[in-house]
């Protein structure tokens, strides 16, 4: 297993007699306690020490609530990195019609499941500009889906987004836009989304 971040001292048990530091690396969305060399509580473990306040990658497994670290070296960069290949909470996401999509750094699940597309065409001439109603099944810390629509509408940005337990979906845009002469194979619909806390 590796993991990165932010790695720190806490000085723990004060006021015993294994008063000591513990060494924590602080990842993008949770902490770990780190074991590196055999040592006792009031010790210091001099490798872990010397990189303190750096961000590092590092090599092990967990166990007993601690991360055993195996191997361990700097990364040169100033921030903390997120988890590669996973969404995170702000990210702009373009989600195709009937896929699903987890962010790493928040229990909630999102499936975009239809698209009602009445907007104006391109080069035509409409009484109304339309608009488009997106559905998503939207499912938080593994319980029953919740359906949600929002509605985009030229003027009307607050029909975009819906809240849902503590959490907030705000629709950006609808792929392809319509046409006066669509493509007789349809394309895929994309629906560009954020996830905020609320």
């Amino acid at each position: 297993m590796t993991i990165k971040g932010l790695l720190y001292t806490k000085h723990g048990r004060v006021g015993t007699r294994s008063e000591g530091p513990d060494y924590w690396l602080q990842a993008f969305d949770t902490e770990y306690l780190l074991r590196f060399h055999d040592r006792m509580p009031w010790q210091p473990d001099y490798e872990l020490a010397f990189h303190n306040g750096h961000i590092v990658e590092m090599e092990g497994r967990m166990d007993a609530g601690a991360f055993l670290v195996t191997r361990l070296w700097r990364l040169p960069v100033s921030y903390i990195p997120r988890e590669e290949g996973r969404a995170h909470l702000g990210d702009v996401l373009r989600v195709a019609l009937g896929a699903r999509v987890s962010l790493a750094d928040a229990p909630v699940e999102i499936t975009f499941v239809a698209a009602d597309d009445s907007r104006c065409p391109i080069g035509a001439r409409c009484i109304t500009e339309g608009q488009a109603v997106l559905t998503f099944d939207v499912s938080i810390s593994d319980a029953a889906p919740l359906g949600v629509k929002v509605t985009l509408r030229a003027g009307h940005a607050d029909l975009a987004s819906a809240t849902v337990e503590g959490y907030r979906i705000e629709a950006k845009r609808l792929d392809p836009y319509p046409t006066l002469h669509p493509s007789p194979s349809p394309s895929t619909s994309y629906a560009t989304i954020v996830i905020t806390r609320a």
